[in-house]
């Protein structure tokens, strides 16, 4: 093969420093939003005690849209993808259970909660991380920012369902 054979392939030049820059630069634009994320109502809840639905916090990843398929199917569930989306669904009054994906962005989804625990106690909070042990859970639930109910991947229908019906044994099924 010739130089000149060589000079007519395309070449693929990855800057990794501006990449690991463009992350940052991410990281601490959520950050800067993070310190913003107020939810001004406060509200009480409806004398209704049902959970219409299982709200599904996908605000930073997408863990709840891929997995949906392994959640038990006797509930609704619906996916919030963002914030103006997420503070309409805290203002109705109405009793929610709301899963938020911890490992997504920690520091987001504690002040995200620490907020929910302030101003919306009738909703129940559940945590879903890679690894959290029963000792962190339960001393992270002792925190402004703790959930009412933390679980541990892997998804597994079984163990959504026991963990769902611990916050409320009469969820609104959908079956």
């Amino acid at each position: 093969m010739s130089q000149d054979e060589n000079e007519d392939k395309p070449t693929v030049v990855i800057d990794l420093n501006a990449l690991k820059k463009k992350k940052q630069q991410e990281i601490q634009a959520l950050e800067e939003i993070s310190d913003e994320i107020e939810f001004n109502a406060v509200s009480k809840p409806k004398k209704s005690a049902k959970f219409e639905t299982v709200y599904l916090l996908d605000l930073f990843g997408t863990l709840f849209t891929k997995n949906l398929h392994l959640f038990p199917k006797k509930y609704e569930y619906k996916i919030i993808s963002s914030l103006d989306e997420l503070t309409r669904i805290l203002k109705n009054k109405d009793q929610k259970i709301v899963l938020l994906d911890y490992d997504s962005n920690p520091k987001m989804i504690n002040r995200i909660s620490a907020q929910i625990k302030q101003k919306f106690s009738h909703i129940k909070t559940v945590f879903i991380a890679k690894n959290i042990s029963a000792e962190k859970a339960k001393l992270h639930a002792q925190s402004s920012s703790g959930a009412d109910c933390y679980f541990q991947l892997p998804f597994e229908a079984k163990k959504i369902e026991s963990e769902l019906s611990k916050l409320d044994p009469i969820l609104k099924k959908t079956s």
